[in-house]
């Protein structure tokens, strides 16, 4: 067990490869982000009440 789990990581290691794209690459016009990023001109956008979140009990896991 410990030696496949050995493997599996030696395997996942070598296919980590960081592949970086432009924005015109992904489909973005080009100048969309510098057009668009911070222009917003309306009310000032707020959160609304997200409500309670769910207690777990952590214990039981």
């Amino acid at each position: 067990m410990l030696e496949e789990a050995v493997q599996a990581e030696s395997f996942n290691q070598n296919e980590k490869k960081t592949v970086s794209k432009t924005p015109a690459e992904l489909g973005w016009s080009p100048g969309f982000f510098e057009r668009t990023a911070g222009k917003w001109e309306g009310e000032p956008l707020t959160r609304g009440e997200q409500g309670e979140y769910e207690q777990r009990l952590w214990e039981l896991l």
